[in-house]
């Protein structure tokens, strides 16, 4: 049609009760639509029109810049699943975008990234065990054990690591088999299993500099040893080591924004630990901006709890508080249960030095309930000597 008569067409269609149309946009009628799809499937055309439609959503979003974008590139893989090509379901979630790494950055990481952690798990999981070809399994089963791990399901994550080894093994990805012993580390730290988790960081960086690709996965691992020798007597060593990983920070290309972001609330922590309150405030802070601009939430809500342990240092208890409960709510709402866990075990520390016994147990005790859950005796542990404290 001629475009001056489309605004008549599409009013045309509107009284006809064909389409909905609103700002000028338009679409069918929810019973027109659903007769559509009805008599689509039983032509030969439905598995053709799912697939057109999964490309124009491939190539609609280019770069996911935020909780929209993520969802709208999902859309594909909605197409795929209907008709049931489960291989191709898996790539949009491993398609990649933007510029991470000069290869872009897979748009599950882009969901989790954003706190959409529960909706991660549920698409992959839907098509996980009708995928067959190794190389894509790999990467889903990676892609769960990390996102569990966010959700504080720590065993649950550890479980689909081991599922990849015996894979990445017979595929001989060198990459894949870093990552799989870097995430492993993430989940004793978590679990507060401390010489595991050293461990598994000094297998990562000895294996990493055996090549010059995986400086990445090697300045990561230097941050946590920083912060877990902080957590001990090594504090010398944990300053060394920390100072070296600020520079290799600043000097390096191959990091992303969200590994920079939680290796820097890393070392916020470890400068904390080590007395460098001013220092470790202002990586905080930056932090906290670039989060803000990325929308990383459980980032930004692990840098809002080190200013409240910072607050706590030097007795701004009204700060410290404010500042908890902000951080306590966010994660509290992406359901990130071990940070959560690890928010309510801080802010029960405060109260303690306050001298509100109360409050201080109350907050003791949620946070034992999420470790329980979590199955971390070594985190419950923790917390129960703070609380004979």
């Amino acid at each position: 049609m001629p475009e001056a008569q489309h605004k008549r067409l599409v009013r045309a269609l509107q009284d006809l009760s064909l389409i909905e149309a609103k700002k000028g946009q338009y679409w069918l009628h929810s019973v027109i639509r659903t007769e559509a799809l009805s008599r689509l499937k039983l032509s030969a055309e439905w598995e053709i029109v799912n697939r057109k439609a999964a490309d124009f959503w491939l190539q609609r979003i280019e770069v996911v810049r935020d909780i929209t974008d993520a969802v709208t590139a999902l859309e594909a893989y909605y197409h795929y699943v209907e008709i049931e090509d489960f291989e191709q379901a898996g790539d949009v979630i491993l398609k990649r975008r933007g510029q991470q790494w000069n290869i872009g950055l897979p748009l599950g990481a882009s969901f989790y990234q954003r706190g959409l952690l529960h909706k991660l798990v549920s698409v992959i999981t839907r098509i996980i065990v009708q995928v067959k070809d190794e190389a894509r399994l790999i990467s889903l089963y990676n892609l769960l054990g990390y996102t569990y791990r966010l959700m504080g399901s720590v065993i649950i994550g550890l479980e689909y690591y081991q599922k990849s080894t015996p894979l990445v093994e017979r595929n001989q990805n060198e990459r894949q088999k870093i990552s799989i012993l870097f995430n492993t580390a993430l989940c004793k730290i978590d679990l507060w299993e401390i010489e595991e988790a050293k461990h598994y960081f000094n297998q990562v960086c000895y294996l990493a500099e055996q090549s010059s690709n995986f400086e990445d996965y090697i300045i990561y691992s230097q941050g946590c040893l920083a912060f877990l020798n902080s957590c001990s007597d090594l504090k010398a060593e944990a300053f060394q080591i920390a100072e070296n990983t600020c520079i290799a920070i600043s000097t390096s290309n191959s990091l992303t924004s969200w590994g920079i972001g939680h290796n820097l609330v890393i070392l916020g922590l470890t400068y904390k630990n080590l007395g460098y309150l001013e220092k470790s405030r202002n990586i905080c802070q930056q932090v906290i901006l670039d989060s803000e601009a990325n929308k990383f939430t459980q980032v930004k809500a692990k840098a809002i709890t080190c200013l409240a342990e910072l607050d706590r240092e030097e007795e701004e208890f009204s700060q410290a508080i404010s500042n908890h409960l902000e951080a306590i709510e966010m994660l509290y709402q992406i359901g990130a249960k071990c940070d959560l866990a690890e928010a309510y075990y801080q802010i029960a520390l405060t109260y303690q030095q306050m001298g509100e016994t109360e409050q201080s147990c109350q907050r003791m005790e949620q946070a034992i309930a999420l470790f329980n859950e979590m199955q971390a005796p070594k985190q419950i542990e923790k917390v129960r000597k703070a609380l004979r404290g």
